[in-house]
């Protein structure tokens, strides 16, 4: 009996009614809903592969077969990838697969994926003549001093524990029958074999996980804590429900399943879940609104689950969801129509999207300071802090640090990374200030984002929110046009002192002018001369333009000061990830500066113009992996050099975020590059 990736009868009567579906469609159906339909899948899968065409993602191949491949577990280094395949030649049933990628140390580069192999631990390396290895039924035939949990019945749909890359618990599942010789209750059983004592232990029946219902599709936490599974037993929301249960380490109990709540669960079908460290949750459901079929949906802690969009979803069956422990790649399976797909699910993968990384706590927190007295603010001041259509007030408390001495004006806000807030700064008797808050891209734990925050005082009874204008600005280099956002910038209305204003990672800020009056504005940066401005305030002035020359000298960054990483950029030659003598010099700056400062952390950012000569379906693909390329080669060169890899990480944009948007040589050449980002 086959049993597929939602091993139910249910499942089963739905493969069968889409193929006689399938034939009463080709037989029956008159011309004119014939075409109407094909014209509209057409336009669907137009418009799909469209929007595809700009993701990253692609098929597997070698570990792919005509059958049905599917629930990939990808291991956290990359480098072993296990699945369930329906394939022969092994035994009968679906059993447990697993393929290596010989390439897995190079990031950026193409996957070299060995044909695929039946599960067996260890995964290459000979067990040692002292493993004493526990063989469950049916695998007499595996190799001498391996493990595998493999029979002639069903065994599929895994999740493994990895300590140092090699595996140490496996969970999957599987079915009480004469050909698995294991016990458990009626319909589909998860199972645990845990790695103890030098040994694999027998399969185990999880008693107080399973119940007689179809509990299948484990996914584990990699501190082994969090079990997450899917099953259709009784008290969930209908159909197919995720549920958990929690692991007391100290005592291997586990606790009673409890059900993931309706922020996950709907009346339709929740399966194949998979849980990150950081408590993203990914799984798969039928319900309506999304793409057809079964779609990817993921939901953070607390929040409530969103559809995990393009490429990741199709108008086919998309399911089960593995990330690498870098955060970089998501493996995942899928039946749709692609030119590399060799018949029923096929594995996939995918680079991560923003929107789907992990997030972790920011603390804001603040000092506020009267713009005339440059001391704490006297009076409490409200901060709003806006997220989409999310509002979080906040109000800052004047108290007394050492009384008689110091009055300090502070707040403290959890935020959550992965968004860009926009921030307004408010109280009596002063002009509110506003700021963006952009917590985006690789944030590091443990993030504290500290500001001085400066309000200026209404003196004047003209001078009200009325006469006030947002004015937006940015900093540039004079010879180059690009933005420089290791910059500093003040800037005064005339009514006494200079407000320190936030530089955004684009070279931008913005400020509050009066209208019709003079204002100034002053800007430095590392290795440049400072200006110092003075602007009218009009209606025809969008935006003013601080642009800033190179001082003379032959030192990059004088002072080795910290910021200058900002202002920095590596280019490269059309086509090439090859780092230039020219270019070195720059590098050599920036490892004076974290070797002075070796607290600081850098994210690598590689970059691409739009160039390539191949099929335009295939352009993002290819200059995404030549943008990691290009942050791969920087960071091996700052680790040549001394620098920490603890303190480096590195991301690739393709040609998603273009300096410039022309298409000149000079242009392309601006795009061409590699910036460096201080994560705070």
């Amino acid at each position: 009996m086959k049993y597929y990736r939602n091993s139910s009868n249910k499942s089963k009567i739905y493969f069968i009614k889409r193929y006689l579906s399938g034939v009463f469609t080709a037989a029956s159906l008159s011309f004119y809903v014939i075409c109407f339909f094909t014209g509209f899948i057409l336009l669907k899968n137009t418009l799909i592969a469209e929007e595809v065409s700009i993701q990253t993602y692609e098929n597997l191949n070698i570990p792919n077969w005509s059958g049905d491949d599917y629930s990939p577990v990808i291991s956290p280094d990359g480098r072993f990838l296990v699945y369930q395949s329906d394939r022969s030649g092994y035994k009968d049933g679906s059993n447990l697969w697993f393929s290596i990628n010989k390439n897995y140390r190079n990031l950026a580069g193409d996957a070299d994926w060995t044909p695929g192999l039946p599960l067996r631990f260890p995964f290459i390396s000979d067990a040692s003549k002292t493993m004493k290895v526990v063989r469950p039924a049916g695998t007499l035939d595996d190799p001498d001093g391996s493990f595998s949990v493999n029979t002639d019945g069903f065994e599929g749909m895994p999740g493994i524990v990895f300590r140092n890359y090699e595996p140490v618990e496996i969970f999957f599942t599987s079915n009480k029958s004469i050909l698995t010789g294991r016990n458990g209750y009626a319909g589909l059983n998860i199972y645990l074999s845990s790695f103890r004592n030098g040994q694999w232990m027998a399969p185990e029946h999880l008693n107080i996980i399973n119940s007689d219902f179809d509990d299948r599709m484990p996914s584990i936490t990699q501190d082994g804590m969090h079990l997450y599974f899917s099953s259709n037993r009784p008290g969930g929301y209908g159909g197919s429900d995720i549920w958990y249960s929690v692991r007391n380490l100290e005592t291997g109990r586990w606790e009673v399943p409890v059900n993931a709540g309706e922020h996950i669960n709907s009346s339709y079908n929740e399966v194949s879940p998979s849980i990150t460290e950081t408590g993203i949750l990914f799984f798969s459901s039928d319900r309506p609104s999304g793409y057809g079929h079964y779609d990817l949906y993921f939901a953070h802690q607390g929040e409530k689950a969103k559809n995990a969009g393009l490429p990741f979803n199709s108008d086919r069956d998309d399911e089960y969801f593995s990330i690498t422990g870098d955060g970089l790649w998501a493996y995942f399976s899928s039946d749709r129509d692609h030119p590399s797909a060799l018949g029923g699910m096929d594995l996939y993968r995918a680079v991560i999207p923003d929107h789907l990384r992990s997030r972790v706590a920011v603390e804001f927190t603040g000092l506020i300071l009267d713009g005339t007295t440059r001391k704490p603010l006297g009076v409490d001041a409200t901060i709003k802090i806006n997220y989409e259509k999310e509002t979080i007030v906040e109000t800052s408390s004047v108290f007394q640090r050492d009384p008689g001495k110091e009055i300090v004006n502070n707040f403290r806000v959890t935020l959550a990374s992965g968004r860009e807030y926009v921030v307004s700064v408010s109280a009596p008797g002063f002009h509110p200030v506003e700021l963006i808050l952009d917590y985006r891209g690789n944030i590091p734990s443990g993030k504290t984002d500290r500001r001085v925050i400066v309000l200026q005082p209404v003196r004047k009874a003209g001078d009200t929110m009325r006469d006030l204008r947002l004015m937006q600005g940015r900093v540039i280099d004079r010879d180059t046009g690009l933005s420089l956002p290791g910059s500093n910038v003040e800037y005064s209305t005339g009514d006494g002192g200079m407000i320190s204003v936030d530089v955004d990672t684009d070279g931008r800020f913005a400020i509050r002018v009066i209208r019709n009056k003079e204002f100034k504005i002053q800007a430095r940066a590392p290795g440049y001369e400072n200006a110092f401005k003075v602007f009218l305030e009009k209606e025809d002035l969008r935006e003013v333009v601080i642009e800033l020359g190179k001082k003379g000298g032959s030192a990059i960054c004088p002072g080795d000061a910290p910021q200058c990483i900002d202002n920095l950029r590596v280019y490269f030659d059309s086509d090439s990830s090859k780092i230039t003598d020219r270019e070195k010099k720059t590098l050599d700056a920036i490892i004076q500066i974290l070797i002075k400062n070796p607290e600081i952390k850098v994210e690598i950012q590689g970059h691409t113009d739009r160039t390539y000569r191949g099929p335009k379906k295939e352009a993002f693909t290819y200059n995404q992996r030549l943008s990691e390329m290009r942050a791969k080669n920087i960071y091996d060169y700052l680790i040549q050099k001394g620098i920490k890899k603890s303190n480096l990480s590195i991301r690739g944009y393709s040609f998603t975020q273009p300096y410039v948007k022309g298409q000149s040589p000079k242009e392309k050449a601006l795009n061409r590059r590699v910036e460096f980002r201080r994560i705070k």
